[in-house]
């Protein structure tokens, strides 16, 4: 199966709305089963680089997919409703997270408070708890595979190179994972157990609570070498003075051998919770140590309330963590909205999140220029003039064409894209990208002179 150009209009009985991710493995599509009405995503899987022998041992590993993720029901687990083909290739039917990847989150700038970051990893034990009551190891626990919801719920996806515990379909001495959070005996392609997943867990854990992963190297090599024969790292002190009792925590659970990790993923958050939280005089449970401050002191706080209010109608509660985030990283207003919509899974939706911010602001700054206020203090270091490189009369085109799609907030797109062009023709690209709808982009597209 070659990457098809354009998403195919059905699989199996499912309506296939959009691309929504790609892996080595093949695509994720959203879908909408038209019997029940229900919104879920579909992962197809491409087997035509595979040989007959090959091709049906894969199958059969497949099936042990359907059959892990179907064992574990639990809130904290991203569920698995149907298996079949399509055209000859297998496709798995799960439920349809809205919201974000914690990879995603992360690489956008998400810091989670230690109470925060225990409360996320609290929930991955709680779904390990649950699998490994059924056998099954997810043997691939990383930020990739956990899924923050609009909600607020999070959850564990991908069970796709899970181990049911007896099967022969995964034999020892393979090596399945992710280098930089697999456990020991999996970088030297021993047996696994669930203990696997618990090292895993603490690698993430102290990912979150760090920024950077535990075990890092310039190649696949080194960084086994490390999880192999490097003791655990150590927190540094900044996170101890405030929790003392997850130095012992992430000692244990990134223990290279699996005897001397925790027993179970029950035993782990226990643990985690002991060293965490602590009783308050009423009995309450309160945490070590407070959130980090949610505003940037660049960025006026109306405005940071105002993107923090349209991403929750995207990412759910998340949405102030991930502005607070941002702000702390971004240099402008632009580049805090870019940073923001990546956290946005679909194309439309960043569009429509850019339009409409920037919508607001536009009005915004109109207001504040009236009062003779810069646009830098209303919206924090965004200039408050652009200089273009192109003529005037290039830039009087582009903006009588953009106006009649986008209003008043034109003038500002054009002042602002053709500051960082040289060319007409990557002007009209770059405003096209502003407009949603597409057949209303390619409407503006026409209007460009010289077509």
């Amino acid at each position: 199966m070659s990457e098809p150009a354009t998403a195919p209009q059905r699989i199996g009985r499912y309506l296939v709305e959009s691309e929504v991710g790609r892996g080595a493995m093949g695509l994720i599509y959203k879908a909408r089963d038209p019997v029940i009405g229900r919104v879920v995503a579909i992962k197809l899987v491409s087997t035509e680089l595979l040989d007959s022998a090959e091709r049906a041992e894969f199958l059969r590993r497949f099936e042990h997919e359907v059959q892990a993720a179907g064992r574990c029901s639990h809130p904290n687990i991203v569920a698995v409703y149907d298996y079949a083909l399509h055209e000859g290739h297998p496709f798995l039917v799960m439920e349809f997270v809205e919201g974000t990847s914690l990879k995603e989150a992360l690489r956008n700038g998400l810091r989670p408070s230690i109470a925060e970051a225990a409360a996320l990893v609290q929930a991955i034990l709680s779904a390990l708890t649950c699998a490994h009551a059924n056998g099954v190891v997810h043997r691939d626990i990383k930020p990739a595979n956990i899924l923050l919801s609009r909600t607020g719920v999070t959850k564990v996806a991908d069970f796709g190179i899970s181990r049911i515990e007896g099967s022969e379909v995964t034999q020892v001495g393979e090596v399945i994972g992710t280098p930089n959070y697999m456990s020991p005996e999996q970088c030297l392609g021993e047996r696994v157990d669930s203990r696997a997943d618990l090292f895993s867990t603490g690698a993430l854990f102290y990912e979150l609570l760090t920024g950077r992963r535990p075990y890092e190297g310039r190649s696949v090599v080194e960084v086994t070498r490390k999880i192999v024969d490097a003791p655990p790292p150590i927190l540094p002190d900044t996170v101890l003075a405030a929790a003392p009792g997850l130095a012992a925590v992430i000692a244990r659970s990134l223990a290279r051998r699996r005897e001397d990790r925790f027993p179970n993923a029950t035993a782990m958050a226990e643990a985690l919770s002991t060293a965490v939280l602590s009783a308050g005089e009423d009995g309450t449970i309160v945490a070590a140590r407070p959130a980090a401050p949610v505003l940037a002191p660049v960025f006026a706080e109306d405005t940071l309330n105002r993107l923090a209010h349209r991403l929750t109608s995207y990412v759910g509660p998340i949405a102030p963590r991930l502005v607070a985030s941002a702000a702390r990283g971004a240099g402008n207003l632009e580049a805090l909205c870019d940073s923001l919509a990546r956290n946005i899974g679909e194309e439309s939706e960043r569009l429509r999140f850019r339009q409409d911010v920037l919508r607001e602001t536009s009005a915004a700054l109109r207001t504040a220029s009236l009062g003779n206020s810069s646009v830098a203090s209303h919206a924090g270091s965004m200039p408050s003039s652009l200089t273009s490189r192109l003529p005037p009369e290039a830039l009087a085109a582009a903006t009588a064409a953009l106006m009649t799609h986008l209003g008043p907030i034109a003038r500002i797109l054009v002042q602002r894209e053709g500051a960082v062009t040289t060319s007409a023709e990557d002007l009209w690209s770059r405003l096209a990208l502003r407009i949603t709808d597409p057949s209303e982009r390619n409407t503006f597209l026409r209007k460009r002179p010289g077509r």
